[in-house]
């Protein structure tokens, strides 16, 4: 019920009035939300952050106290959420490390479809907040986010980085890619090896890149 009223609070966003804060501050003192089933908080919570203002759900759950109670470190601070539920719910894990994010999404039970985004995310977060990363950097992170076998999944990896980092250099990145995969990389396992394709196409790729950037 209290999540209900925050996510009704996102979608027309009205403040909550003083008595019903009250009693809801109530019921979190006093335990009754202690042991929420995830899937059902995930189910309220999802929907909220899909509203119109999904930062009044945050303040609303953050006024009650319920919010330091099921998502510890996140940044009420940030207003802009924007994009689909996995770019917005990476958004909202942005401040935390890859185990505080990792704990968070097992505890609501976040569904891999959302979470696989603020996972790579929280992984590479050192990688965002690089001035100019180099070519090799960049193919390591091409790799390592599944960049060439899921292109819109890291399509939302992008939108997010360049929403919560701002100085990171999106058009680089998405540059290094198009490059990296322009490289035949069937042509290369014919020509090679079966114990030199993975190099062949790393060296090709990381060419590419070079000669892109």
């Amino acid at each position: 019920r209290i999540l209900r009223v925050a996510r009704f609070a996102a979608r027309f966003g009205f403040a909550v009035h003083p008595s019903t804060m009250a009693l809801m501050k109530r019921m979190v003192e006093a335990g009754e939300a202690d042991h929420l089933v995830p899937e059902r908080v995930w189910q309220e919570f999802s929907k909220g952050l899909m509203e119109k203002h999904p930062e009044r759900m945050l303040q609303v759950l953050a006024d009650c106290g319920l919010q330091q109670k099921l998502l510890p470190g996140v940044d009420l601070a940030r207003t802009h959420y924007e994009g689909s539920l996995p770019v917005r719910y990476a958004l909202l894990l942005w401040p935390l490390d890859e185990r505080r994010a990792s704990d968070l999404n097992r505890r609501l039970k976040v569904p891999n479809s959302v979470d696989d985004v603020s996972d790579i995310a929280a992984r590479y977060r050192a990688f965002f907040a690089k001035a100019q990363a180099s070519p090799a950097e960049l193919l390591e992170f091409l790799k390592g986010a599944d960049a060439f076998r899921r292109p819109e999944r890291f399509d939302e990896l992008l939108e997010a980085a360049r929403r919560a980092a701002p100085g990171f250099d999106a058009k680089r990145v998405e540059a290094a890619r198009r490059a990296a995969a322009a490289v035949d990389a069937a042509a290369i396992a014919k020509a090679s090896g079966p114990q030199q394709v993975a190099r062949a196409i790393d060296e090709a790729r990381l060419a590419a890149i070079t000669s892109a950037l």
